[in-house]
């Protein structure tokens, strides 16, 4: 084992209105020892770094921890992570998104339940955090990693890697990285990895991540055809990975659910919709509708039964239907 218990990897760019939280809450880890900061600046235009600066200058307990790592050019969320990863020194590593913060024994606790159990793995619950209220999400992550991998798919566990402790070692011996060039559901890709290989997967039922569900700016603040056409590569990703891995078969019903999930907007979204590709797009995962876990809601389930009968109209009315009452609700 390294001197190094854990490296906490934060990739920075154009967050100035959140940063200072975030670091605020990194540097007040119970953890003192054994902790380093990897700060990677994906060429970040505002003042994010300037602001990482003078308050690692005002900590001076944390300046030998904290690291910077410049990035000549923007490269996206995925390839500032795969540099923080490049020289984490850490027995393991964790991820934090600059734009949310942390409880202040968030590290210690995980780092002692991983000793404690000999995990791979340790996850934890975290927080949604709006501007008027918080809700509790809970990730009750079993110990079984094959089982955790289909919660993840259906949506029943978050695939975050900010709330999920891990060796070093995983990362490493199975040549996991992020997939560049791909800035939504590269966190699903690469823990459903993770999962894949671990042993040993531990749980701490206390929500300490706090994920911002205010920052406007944040790639989840909307969904735009790029964004579609990503996370229908990252499906694609994960079928290749089952069939490489030769369990497929094992994961193929809630990979189903995942896509069908993946597709929706082409039926629910006003600028993307687009049912003749929704429907020829993964035909197979229309049978997963009316599946237990689906992820989709009723309503919805009912406008996507139609639409892949080729009922494009009733379809089309349910939507209009559905524009109409949530207008109504929001005044």
């Amino acid at each position: 084992m390294s001197e190094t218990k854990i490296s906490v990897i934060i990739p920075v760019y154009n967050v100035e209105k959140h940063i200072y939280r975030c670091i605020e809450s990194l540097f007040a880890q119970t953890m003192k020892e054994g902790i380093e900061f990897i700060f990677v600046n994906d060429c970040t235009s505002d003042n994010s770094m300037q602001i990482i600066h003078n308050f690692i200058n005002k900590s001076p307990e944390r300046k030998n921890a904290a690291i910077i790592v410049n990035h000549l050019q923007n490269m996206g969320l995925p390839s500032a992570r795969n540099s923080g990863l490049k020289i984490a020194k850490g027995d393991f590593i964790i991820h934090c998104d600059s734009d949310d913060w942390i409880s202040p024994n968030i590290y210690e606790t995980l780092y002692n339940k991983a000793m404690k159990e000999n995990a791979d793995i340790v996850c934890c619950d975290f927080y949604d955090e709006y501007s008027n209220r918080r809700i509790w999400r809970r990730e009750p992550y079993p110990e079984n990693g094959r089982q955790c991998i289909k919660d993840m798919l259906t949506t029943r566990l978050h695939g975050s890697v900010c709330n999920k402790l891990v060796r070093r070692s995983l990362y490493e011996k199975n040549h996991i990285t992020f997939p560049d060039g791909i800035n939504l559901w590269e966190d699903l890709y690469t823990s459903i990895r993770l999962f894949f290989f671990a042993e040993k997967i531990a749980y701490v039922p206390l929500p300490l991540y706090h994920y911002n569900q205010q920052n406007t700016a944040s790639l989840l603040s909307s969904v735009t055809l790029k964004k579609m056409e990503e996370r229908i590569r990252i499906c694609d990703m994960l079928a290749d990975f089952f069939k490489a891995q030769e369990s497929y078969g094992e994961f193929e019903k809630e990979l189903n659910q995942r896509k069908l999930w993946a597709k929706m907007e082409f039926i629910t979204d006003d600028g993307l919709r687009d049912f003749n590709r929704w429907n020829a797009l993964w035909p197979e995962s229309s049978d997963e509708i009316w599946s237990r876990h689906s992820p989709l809601t009723r309503l919805n389930r009912i406008i996507a039964s139609l639409i892949h009968n080729r009922h494009y109209s009733s379809g089309k009315v349910l939507l209009d239907l559905k524009r109409t009452a949530k207008k109504i609700i929001k005044d």
